[in-house]
């Protein structure tokens, strides 16, 4: 777990994991972003929400980018407010619905 019941998943994409690639699940068991070992060994974190403003970053571990992750969620959520949370969620979910990004 990385805060509050937040936990992460082993990413499935095309019916295919791979190793040190997750989905990062919230409370509500929505995803809502991703952290993975990059080409270069470090790892890449995302906030992975229709929003111009969502943060990403890289980090030397999966420990340095699980924090960096929590950092930078709360700061986004604390920048859009909650309105704005409730519009990214539902029009992502709206492409989810369409069959686009599982």
């Amino acid at each position: 777990m990385i805060q509050n019941g937040w936990r992460l998943r082993l990413c499935v994409i095309g019916g295919q994991t791979r190793p040190d690639d997750y989905a990062v699940i919230d409370e509500q068991d929505r995803p809502i972003g991703r952290i993975c070992r990059g080409h270069g060994g470090g790892w890449l974190w995302a906030v992975n929400l229709p929003n111009p403003r969502a943060p990403s970053g890289d980090a030397r571990s999966l420990e340095e980018a699980k924090a960096a992750f929590r950092d930078g969620w709360d700061q986004f959520t604390a920048l859009i407010g909650p309105e704005r949370l409730a519009k990214a969620f539902a029009e992502k979910e709206a492409v989810r619905a369409r069959g686009y990004g599982r």
